[in-house]
């Protein structure tokens, strides 16, 4: 829809550890620009656009086991605590992912 390689997240995964097995130092930023469409693929349309529409390339940073916890708040959650991402110094957008648990009489 936007232009792109449309592969999936096997290929991906393959290119990243090709890239690793030359040199483990471009593997971490070169492995997140591979990754962008699988993270971004979850994404409504209006998100997908937003991201992609008009030949944009965006870096996105992204955080999916963060050590943040989601704390019930009004709409919604508010995260606390620290989720250390690579790349997050050279990106326009930011996706991070927290586990949200159930609680008794909630």
């Amino acid at each position: 829809m936007f232009g792109g390689f449309e592969y999936d997240g096997e290929v991906a995964l393959n290119i990243a550890l090709t890239i690793s097995a030359a040199c483990a130092s471009t593997a971490g930023p070169s492995t997140a620009r591979v990754s962008n469409g699988v993270v971004a693929r979850p994404l409504a349309h209006r998100g997908q656009r937003e991201l992609w529409e008009g030949g944009r390339r965006p870096h996105l940073s992204c955080r999916l086991l963060a050590t943040a916890r989601p704390v019930p708040d009004a709409g919604g959650y508010r995260l606390n605590g620290t989720c250390p991402r690579s790349g997050c110094d050279i990106a326009q957008w930011g996706q991070l992912g927290a586990m949200i648990t159930r609680v008794p009489g909630l």
